[in-house]
């Protein structure tokens, strides 16, 4: 993840929510650093625009909840059969205090 900074993410993951699968994932990454710290301490927000509602949600850790329209979908529906992978933004945040100035960096397992 970039320090600091936006970043764009795709996890092709299907019936997952960010808020479900993303921030799980993140969480337990921020967590092998320092046991008291979470996804919320990193990362702000994420930021997608689903074309099928026509504008912008934005999930910020530790505050939406899961049953919130802004709980996005990884993978929606597009029409009969088509599936299409939820591009988003996420705003980082300084981690390096968390890391001490380690970069994080995301493996997906393909079995997931």
């Amino acid at each position: 993840m970039n320090n600091n900074n936006w970043q764009l993410v795709a996890v092709p993951v299907n019936l997952k929510t960010v808020g479900d699968y993303f921030i799980p994932k993140i969480d337990a990454l921020i967590k092998a650093y320092d046991v008291t710290k979470s996804a919320a301490d990193v990362i702000e927000v994420c930021s997608a625009y689903p074309g099928h509602v026509n504008k912008f949600l934005s999930y910020i850790p530790g505050f939406t909840l899961s049953t919130s329209p802004q709980n996005f979908g990884l993978v929606i529906e597009d029409g009969v059969n088509i599936k299409e992978v939820t591009g988003f933004w996420i705003k980082v945040k300084n981690y390096y205090p968390i890391t001490g100035n380690t970069d994080i960096l995301v493996k997906w397992d393909q079995r997931d």
